[in-house]
């Protein structure tokens, strides 16, 4: 049978020990998508390797299944008498701990921001390496960066980019397109009421229908400035002046599907024509639709938890009594809670890629009564 267990390593990752149940207990750890994820464990202090020199603050530690990481981050443990308490933070959680300590100049290609931006990290020795950075369509960024956190920086890069960052069970930094796999056609999370036996998740999903922030035309508003030249005295001057301009992005696709549904934002601040446009376009693409599947339990025994991963397609079906659903969802989180006392399942957080969402049809429902009216005749 395996056994989870922990190795744990100094800052640029020379091993300092290796502890394993029943010594390490009420684990719970969690990934999320392009944030840093979290894990808090407990240690017996009995443990040989449970010292202050092992468990030192920021000191890195591998969750294992086995021999396989499935998590890995840096910890901040606080010692009891009996118990010692590990909280931990994945990875990307470093990125909170520096700054870009520069300006990087503007009118670069968001993908040579964000190489500028994770170079920063190399000169601290914290043993991440690059592992591949790569935007099929990145944007212009005309805003500096500079002085900020490291994680803002990149978070920054993100927005305006549409675009996913991890470090991996590897120690190396991505930031892609999509950092997880196309799963949709292979792992399907299914609930159908009729037929409990082919579920692998329980009934208690959450569905999200809110259209209150949803737009999908938007306009925005900000001042820019205008520059012209006199000549005084012979000589040319350039002065500028403030005045208004507006930009406006719409979504053609959602507007033959619902009509228009229009927003307006008055960015306030002074900013140029390209940075207008970029800060509307990333306003319509927050003003989605929400109505969609998100944290669902699957059942650990119908569902193995190392064929998943944040950033994967997965396909998600929910057949009841008022819904039938049949969607595609990117995972946006994966939380896992090992203990004695814990249930057998895994919570997902989910986010709809593509979706098939409506109530069912009164013959559908109809149809539903009578198999459920024939299975209790039948004594099912």
């Amino acid at each position: 049978m395996q056994r989870y267990n922990i190795k744990i390593y100094d800052h640029k990752w020379n091993s300092l020990g290796r502890i394993y149940q029943p010594d390490i207990l009420d684990i719970t750890y969690e990934h999320r998508l392009s944030e840093a994820g979290s894990m808090t464990l407990s240690v017996l202090a009995k443990n040989k390797w449970a010292n202050s020199t092992v468990l030192q603050k920021l000191n890195k530690i591998e969750l294992l299944y086995g021999d396989v990481v499935i998590w890995n981050g840096i910890m901040f443990p606080t010692f009891g008498e009996n118990v010692h308490t590990l909280e931990c933070t994945s990875l990307l959680g470093l990125f909170d701990l520096d700054y870009v300590t520069r300006n990087i100049a503007t009118n670069q290609y968001a993908n040579i921001v964000a190489n500028q931006v994770f170079a920063v990290s190399l000169d601290d020795n914290q043993g991440i390496e690059y592992g591949e950075i790569s935007l099929s369509n990145p944007p212009l960024m005309s805003e500096e960066i500079g002085y900020v956190k490291i994680s803002e920086a990149l978070s920054n890069i993100l927005q305006i980019s549409n675009g996913e960052m991890k470090i991996g069970l590897d120690k190396k930094f991505y930031l892609l397109d999509n950092i997880g796999e196309d799963k949709s056609s292979k792992i399907t999370f299914r609930f159908n009421q009729e037929f409990l036996s082919i579920s692998n998740i329980k009934n208690t999903y959450q569905i999200v229908d809110d259209i209150s922030e949803y737009a999908n035309k938007v306009t925005g508003k900000s001042k820019k400035r205008v520059y012209y030249t006199v000549v005084i005295k012979g000589k040319p001057v350039e002065l500028s002046y403030q005045t208004d301009q507006q930009y406006t992005a719409q979504n053609v696709t959602e507007i033959d599907k619902y009509g228009v549904v229009r927003t307006f934002v008055d960015f306030g601040t002074e900013l140029d024509e390209t940075t207008l446009q970029q800060k509307v376009h990333q306003e319509l693409n927050t003003r989605i639709y929400n109505k969609r599947i998100e944290n669902v339990e699957v059942l650990k025994d119908k569902v193995n938890f190392l064929d998943i991963n944040v950033g994967d397609l997965v396909r998600v079906e929910l057949k009841t009594k008022f819904y039938n659903i049949n969607q595609i969802s990117k995972i946006t989180s994966i939380q896992n809670n090992i203990s004695d006392s814990a249930e057998n399942i895994l919570t997902v957080g989910l986010t709809a890629k593509e979706r098939n969402i409506a109530p069912l049809t009164f013959g559908d429902y109809l149809t539903n009564l009578n198999n459920r009216i024939n299975n209790l005749e039948q004594g099912n």
